[in-house]
């Protein structure tokens, strides 16, 4: 647990939160101290409060953590392993809702992703406590941003009223004017990034969806409007938002296994379509061979100048390359490809690499897991 908080997301939002915490407490009582009026008294327990619940759900969406599905995990009934998928490295079944995270090495409870900044995905038991999270550390940045440029109002202002006798000015070194409109600005970013992302979680929530199902649903759809002849797929999870609310912020007894679904869904629903999206993802399959190294770096130098600028979600992992490789791609950018290529272990790597460090490559047919892709030794 301790590797989880001593990482550079947990250290970097802890490092900004002392920042803007201690520079607001510090200019905002210049003019207004807690214990002089009740004014001041009252902003100070607003403050404090919201800085300690921001923390106390940080804290805990990283200590929880989503909650992992057992290694060696298999369903109750044997018949009802032909409708999930087999995750190699927990050497179990996946369980509805669960996805392997490369970065935690497990099988995650309903993951919705993976958040640097918590160390940790955002998943069943800690889902909670991250969306509380977004929302009182929207809340502590509005009040801090207020706060602070009030002070930066009455120092400016207070000092031309000093200058005519009528007030005390407001005093700043210029070491805390520097802090003073840092904070601002990190405060304003904060606000911006914090509530789109809010606004996303939300969403999903009110229909019992994870970010990853979102994709699958999407992937449903197209797959139905490019065969008509195929029934329509119904979500299972969605129960109407007043439950669907109630599954993430009180269903304290759900196991992360199995779920409520809909009236006239089957529990599978979900793992079908995920199966069946698999398959067509082999059949799209396309050989690429490595013409230039890729070490990896998530905002590559070497590799143009597009490449850096439209790179794919920087959470998600990049592939590094060596000569002579043969990559099977599955997903397609602009400038960027993702694809898998296998070692001698069969254990898969995957992630993103620039599409300038390939080359179609036809000359053997696509392998399954555990095959040999060529001759030659990859």
């Amino acid at each position: 647990m301790i590797k989880r908080i001593f990482h550079w997301g947990p250290i970097v939002a802890f490092g900004i939160i002392k920042i803007v915490s201690w520079t607001t407490v510090r200019c905002t009582i210049l003019w207004l101290p807690c214990m002089e009026s009740i004014f001041g008294f009252v902003n100070a327990i607003i403050f404090f409060g919201l800085a300690f619940l921001t923390i106390y759900n940080f804290l805990c969406s990283i200590i929880i953590g989503p909650g992992f599905v057992p290694f060696q995990w298999k369903p109750i009934k044997r018949e009802d392993e032909r409708y999930l998928q087999f995750c190699i490295s927990c050497n179990g079944f996946k369980a509805p809702r669960s996805h392997h995270c490369r970065k935690c090495g497990r099988c995650v409870l309903k993951m919705d992703h993976h958040c640097p900044w918590i160390n940790n995905c955002v998943g069943h038991f800690n889902h909670k406590y991250f969306v509380l999270f977004l929302f009182f550390a929207i809340c502590g940045s509005i009040h801090s941003c207020i706060l602070l440029i009030l002070t930066m109002y009455k120092f400016v202002t207070s000092n031309l009223y000093y200058i005519k006798g009528l007030t005390t000015p407001v005093k700043l070194s210029l070491t805390w004017f520097i802090l003073c409109i840092f904070s601002i600005g990190i405060t304003l970013g904060i606000f911006f990034a914090l509530s789109f992302l809010l606004y996303i979680q939300i969403k999903s929530i009110l229909r019992n969806c994870t970010g990853i199902e979102d994709w699958i649903i999407e992937k449903a759809e197209e797959r139905r409007n490019n065969d008509p002849t195929i029934p329509s797929f119904v979500y299972p999870y969605d129960l109407g938002w007043k439950e669907n609310m109630y599954m993430v912020f009180r269903n304290y007894s759900a196991d992360g296994i199995t779920w409520k679904i809909k009236e006239g869904c089957s529990e599978y629903d979900l793992t079908i379509e995920q199966l069946k999206q698999k398959e067509l993802k082999k059949l799209r399959k396309k050989q690429f061979k490595v013409i230039k190294k890729y070490s990896g770096a998530i905002f590559p130098l070497v590799n143009g100048v597009c490449v850096p600028l439209r790179p794919p979600c920087p959470t998600e992992s990049r592939m590094p390359l060596n000569v002579d490789e043969i990559i099977l791609v599955t997903k397609y950018q602009k400038y960027w490809l993702f694809g898998e290529k296998y070692n001698k272990n069969v254990n898969r790597n995957k992630g993103w690499f620039p599409k300038s460090c390939v080359i179609p490559f036809t000359e053997y047919q696509d392998s399954e897991p555990g095959s040999k892709i060529n001759k030659k030794e990859l």
